[in-house]
């Protein structure tokens, strides 16, 4: 009884654990500015390309700058917010989409202090929102708590009364904070709710701990790349996406290794070693995120381990070549403790990957592109009215980024660095 019960239980945390999207499945953004500036959706797209080279997903994203989903608006808003349930019906059903993830709330307290008609009509709108994905779509919602406020910016500037975008309230936190609370209710529902306004709000208080300047919106509301990447960690955090890369352990004593994807180890007359790895890409960061904070983020552990351990190693250090180029110099003590490549930007699979990233970011452009130029949201009229971008363009990038996010096969070579180079 004792054994059924453990069986039955690890099986459950098994799929428990199972990443929450499935081979071949659409997956819809919508929200407001931060949504349409499309740079978290770049990064989770980049994830789903890199970590699942052999399946497909559909990533699209509809946000609208200035959108709200409660049908709020500033009076000094000229003209007044767009309403996404005027537009619900012409922008999801027709794309038919497995998932719909729906990021609102900065906009929607129109930046005042908590005041109840206005938290009211987030309330309908969201329940809203949630019923006509039930009954209008077949997709499985999930909701994002709003990324916070940043009042610092507007310290200097007049106030207005009422408060309004131009100059919100210093307190206009607290009403995102209330919305969140409120969002997580729906979690009991077995709605997926993703909160990235207490994890955000927590790395900017940890940041400016050494550093009280430190920002993640220039403007208070549009998040950085760095911003932007906090939101696309807690998003694949929530969806159980799998922190392993790839791992290789290579014995220098016995020639051994672990894993199916290394072999042909040889142990060389010079006490180096040399064997094929087959590997696929690292997920690519993009360089205008903050070091720090992605240290902070503990992105490597979470979210990108990536590490090649080398046992019993006969000398203090070592040369990785990799493809018979050099990368980088190291001790034998780091290639016991596991080495992470995502350290070493030449290693061949990380420049591939700052590639693939760049490509994506080509791709989805284009998809945006292409999109603006023909919808009829009149936030959008005029936007990209010159652009030529078409959907085969976006086609033709797509087939490339697959065909770099194919598993590369590596000859890794450590040669002993010569008591001669030491002096």
């Amino acid at each position: 009884l004792c054994l059924l019960i453990l069986a039955l239980t690890s099986g459950l945390t098994a799929r428990a654990q199972e990443f929450f999207l499935k081979d071949g499945q659409t997956v819809l953004f919508v929200g407001d500015s931060n949504t349409f500036a499309d740079k978290y959706v770049q990064y989770i797209e980049a994830f789903l390309f890199t970590r699942f080279p052999e399946k497909k997903f559909t990533v699209l994203n509809r946000g609208l700058p200035s959108e709200t989903v409660a049908g709020t608006s500033e009076t000094t808003h000229i003209p007044p917010r767009p309403d996404f349930h005027t537009r619900f019906a012409r922008t999801v059903p027709p794309l038919k989409p497995d998932v719909l993830v729906a990021c609102y709330g900065m906009n929607d307290g129109i930046y005042q202090s908590l005041n109840e008609p206005v938290f009211a009509q987030y309330r309908d709108g969201l329940q809203r929102l949630i019923g006509r994905t039930r009954d209008e779509t077949k997709a499985r919602l999930v909701l994002l708590a709003p990324p916070p406020f940043d009042p610092t910016p507007f310290r200097k500037k007049p106030t207005t009364t009422p408060p309004d975008y131009r100059r919100p309230a210093d307190d206009y936190d607290l009403t995102l904070a209330r919305f969140t609370e409120w969002l997580l209710t729906f979690r009991k529902e077995r709605i997926p709710v993703i909160d990235l306004h207490t994890p955000i709000n927590r790395h900017l208080a940890a940041r400016r701990e050494n550093d009280p300047a430190f920002i993640l919106a220039g403007d208070g509301v549009h998040l950085d790349a760095t911003g932007h990447w906090l939101m696309a960690q807690e998003i694949l955090l929530a969806w159980n996406a799998p922190a392993l890369v790839a791992e290789a352990e290579v014995d220098a004593q016995s020639g051994t290794a672990s894993g199916e994807n290394v072999s042909g180890v040889k142990l060389l007359p010079d006490g180096g070693l040399r064997f094929l790895w087959k590997t696929p890409l690292p997920l690519p960061l993009d360089p205008k995120c903050d070091a720090r904070s992605l240290a902070l983020a503990n992105v490597t552990e979470q979210l990108n381990r990536y590490r090649l351990t080398v046992k019993n190693a006969a000398s203090n250090e070592y040369h990785l070549e990799v493809n018979t180029e050099p990368v980088a110099t190291v001790t034998r003590a780091e290639l016991a403790a596991g080495l992470d490549l995502t350290r070493f930007s030449d290693f061949p699979t990380m420049q591939l990957g700052r590639e693939v990233l760049r490509l994506v970011q080509q791709r989805r452009q284009v998809l945006l592109e292409a999109w603006a130029r023909e919808d009829s949201s009149p936030r959008l009229t005029g936007m990209f009215k010159n652009s030529k971008a078409t959907l085969a363009e976006a086609d033709a990038l797509e087939a490339r980024i697959r065909q770099f996010c194919q598993p590369k096969k590596l000859l890794v070579h450590l040669a002993p660095v010569l008591s001669a180079e030491v002096k």
